[in-house]
Order: C-alpha cells, then sequence, then structure tokens
C-alpha cells in the first residue's frame, strides 16, 4: 500500500501497519490520533504568519509533523482534515462533516466513515479516542472522567452531550450530510474569525482525568471533580510540562497573543 506523506509519517510514528482498512486498524488508527491535543497556538501563530493567505491552513504533513517535533495537534478543522487524509490513504472511505453549537452554525466538525465494516463518526476535535459507533441510536464514550453521548434523532442528526459530575450538557449536533471541499475551506477559512482566536485554548485528555487550559486558567476533571488552577508565571514552561508541547513553540504562540491584546 502506497501511503501518502501524513499517513506514512503518522503510522510510522505510531508503530501502525495499515495493511486492511478494517475495524482493527480504525480503531488503532483513532487511539493514536487522540494523542495529539486540542490546541490553537499553532493556529494563532500560522494566522500571525500567512494573514488571510492560505498558508495559514495547515497541511496534514505540516500537522503531523509538528506533532513529531514539537508535540502540537490544533483545532478541529485542521484535525479533522488531516485524519481524513490519513484515513483515505489507508484505505477507509473518510469524508468530513459539519456541526452546529450554541454559538454558530457549522463552527465544529468531524469525521464520517460509512462502509462494509460500518457506520463511525470519529471526532479528533474531541480528543475521542475510539470510533463512534452509529449503528445504535444511542452510544456512549468515556472521554477521561467524561461521558460523551451520541444519539441520532429522528431527522438523523447527531446529537453529541457530555455527562459529567456537573451535570449533562449537550455540546454539539453534527450534520451527516456530504459537505464539498469547497464549503470545509470555506468555514475553515471562516473559523479564524471566530471570537475563540481572541485566547489561548489547549485540552488534552487522559484515561483518568481531562485537562484545559484557558490563557492562564488550568482546569481539571476527573473522577472527584473539577478544580481550576492558575498556570504559572513561566506559561511556556507550564504548557510544556502539562500538555507536551514544546516550550518554545508554546512561548512564541504566547508572546502573539500578548501582542494581538495590544493592538
Amino acid at each position: 500500500m502506497r501511503l501518502g506523506p501524513a499517513a506514512d509519517a503518522f503510522a510510522m510514528h505510531f508503530g501502525l501497519r495499515p495493511d486492511r482498512p478494517d475495524r482493527n486498524l480504525l480503531e488503532d488508527t483513532s487511539r493514536a490520533f487522540s494523542r495529539l491535543p486540542y490546541e490553537n497556538l499553532t493556529k494563532m501563530l500560522a494566522l500571525e504568519e500567512h494573514g488571510d493567505g492560505p498558508g495559514r491552513l495547515r497541511s496534514p504533513a505540516a500537522v503531523v509533523g509538528d506533532h513529531i517535533r514539537t508535540g502540537s495537534g490544533g483545532t478541529c478543522f485542521s484535525l479533522t482534515n488531516t485524519l481524513v487524509d490519513i484515513l483515505v490513504s489507508f484505505g477507509f472511505p473518510a469524508r468530513p462533516v459539519m456541526g452546529d453549537m450554541k454559538h454558530g452554525r457549522d463552527i465544529h466538525c468531524a469525521v464520517m466513515i460509512e462502509s462494509a465494516i460500518g457506520r463511525f463518526l470519529l471526532d479528533p476535535g474531541y480528543l475521542v479516542h475510539v470510533p463512534v459507533d452509529l449503528e445504535p441510536e444511542r452510544t456512549e464514550v468515556l472521554v477521561g472522567p467524561a461521558e460523551l453521548v451520541y444519539a441520532t434523532d429522528r431527522y438523523g442528526l447527531i446529537r453529541m452531550s457530555i455527562r459529567s459530575s456537573s451535570g449533562t450538557t449537550e455540546r454539539y449536533v453534527i450534520k451527516p450530510g456530504f459537505v464539498s471541499p469547497a464549503e470545509f475551506l470555506r468555514h475553515w477559512q471562516r473559523s479564524f474569525d471566530a471570537p475563540g482566536m481572541n485566547g489561548l485554548h489547549l485540552c488534552a485528555a487522559g484515561r483518568e482525568e481531562r485537562l484545559y487550559a484557558h490563557n492562564a486558567n488550568l482546569r481539571i476533571e476527573d473522577r472527584g471533580g473539577r478544580r481550576n488552577v492558575k498556570i504559572g508565571s513561566d506559561w511556556a514552561s507550564s504548557v510544556a510540562s502539562v500538555f507536551g508541547i514544546d516550550p518554545v513553540l508554546a512561548g512564541r504562540a504566547f508572546e502573539c497573543w500578548r501582542s494581538r491584546r495590544r493592538r
């Protein structure tokens, strides 16, 4: 099997053997890809470097290469685009699908697979480590301490809610219809103007906890509940320690964010 550059580097780094597009390979790929953190540091730096130019849309090879070198990941658009590229190279009929959230339409995205092995949703933006089986009307997945509930409604829309110690909240609705490459790129470009780009965001999920950082605030959720702590004065070193992201990259993003705030 001849792989694309992103898939080849990804398979080698995580020790995957993409011999055939079966469920085992899909699960192994999903589990490995969940190691890429959700973060907008690389997105902010790409915006600073390329402005409105196409260079701000990081290629799958860049996303995988950056993760190998610096431990970075991306936001839902770059992660979804990269995972689709890898899965297609592995032989899966993968495609992006769009999602609506309470603060906007088409601001989340995920990966859909419909094939002989089943119908699955892969959600790299939420660091979901398993393909979500969509054959049942309701599927529950444990991500860290939180339970993610995926339910298909009577219109075929996929509704995801998070159930944790603090209650249950619907987070988004996935529309499983076809999205053209041009439409996906248009939504991705529009995401650079989203309010979330005004701050630094990082998220990582382990077996027992989920970590979320917004600027200098770090929230840790585990089976005991949630607690908030302040990130130390050396922001880059703290982020490197907690999220495994290269401190040089984190420092550049922090200075970029401070510069944007002063403008």
